[in-house]
């Protein structure tokens, strides 16, 4: 009989073989989930002593049902699909890995900006659907040195971005409330002081808050409505911070010029999606964070999380220490 048992609710990763191998090393066996309904991941978790988790819903209800787990790993950086009150309520310690991805997300960021900025998508597909060379066909392109570059947040990645925008030439902007001066000022951002505002400013607009209820729906059509009407809108945060019919509408009334998408309100997204069907759209499948190096550091590091808490009683990561006495 091992002496631990995790629970491993979902993954997006063709094996677990990295997972496998970190947990054997404490005597841990690890138990794939059949499925990610509430009652499938009970019945799995019942009896484990942790869970490592990525998109699965954890629940009150499921995490109110696993009695022995005193850990959820989560494999990645957003939190929004744990229930963290109840996980404490239930004394399960909350991790997650906030670190390992920065550059590939700002590279993403940039990437999808300017995909949409050249209108690469357009091109390749003029070229290949109709054999059509016509430069001017796909809109107006301007140059980035008369252009603003808006960041909704200036965190991490945020950061991360403005370093790779500013040898184009842009004028940086940002809106964040809880972000000092002194990082406004060492990073040679512009400080502005509401979303409105920023929109205003946007020629390029990118989205790189966490989804909170204080952010949740903040881009709506009267932040569309706002922007400049050759604007492109960039989300590589969470899809539920902007009320995805206000997208669909800005673009369709030509509110803005185009959005580059990793994420979307649900995922993967909906066939009969209207944004499936948009030339002006390019969408990525919440792969912002890949590459084979973050790959592996992610999967190493959310299962090394369990281990901590199993062998050490707390996580190195440790999200919702302050309910603990620990």
């Amino acid at each position: 009989m091992p002496k631990y048992k995790v629970l491993y609710t979902d993954t997006c990763f063709p094996d677990t073989s990295i997972e496998s191998a970190e947990l054997a090393a404490i005597d841990a066996e690890l138990i794939l989930a059949p499925a990610t309904d509430e009652d499938s991941l009970i019945a799995a978790g019942k009896d484990c002593d942790g869970v490592i988790f990525d998109f699965a819903p954890m629940t009150d209800r499921v995490l109110s049902n696993l009695p022995k787990c005193k850990v959820a790993s989560r494999v990645g950086i957003g939190l929004n699909n744990i229930d963290i009150p109840a996980a404490s309520r239930n004394g399960i310690m909350v991790a997650n890995v906030p670190d390992y991805c920065f550059e590939e997300v700002a590279n993403h960021a940039v990437a999808l900006y300017l995909a949409c900025n050249r209108r690469l998508t357009q091109y390749d597909h003029r070229i290949k659907d109709q054999g059509n060379w016509d430069v001017t066909g796909v809109g107006p392109i301007y140059r980035m040195t008369v252009q603003n570059f808006c960041l909704y947040g200036l965190g991490n990645i945020a950061r991360r971005v403005v370093k790779r925008v500013q040898p184009y030439g842009f004028h940086v902007y940002a809106y964040d409330a809880y972000a000092s001066d002194e990082v406004f000022q060492q990073m040679g951002v512009t400080r502005v002081n509401s979303l409105e505002e920023l929109a205003e400013l946007a020629d390029a607009f990118s989205v790189h808050v966490p989804l909170t209820p204080e952010t949740e729906g903040t881009i709506d059509r009267n932040i569309f409505r706002r922007m400049k009407k050759d604007a492109i809108f960039v989300n590589i945060a969470r899809g539920p911070i902007v009320k995805e019919e206000d997208l669909i509408a800005a673009l369709n009334e030509g509110m803005i010029m185009a959005a580059g998408l990793d994420v979307v309100s649900v995922e993967p997204l909906p066939a009969d999606s209207p944004l499936l069907k948009m030339d002006n759209v390019l969408i990525t499948p919440h792969a912002a964070f890949y590459t084979r190096e973050a790959e592996d550091e992610l999967r190493k590091r959310s299962t090394e999380e369990v281990i901590y808490a199993l062998t050490e009683g707390k996580p190195h990561v440790f999200v919702n220490q302050s309910d603990f006495a620990v």
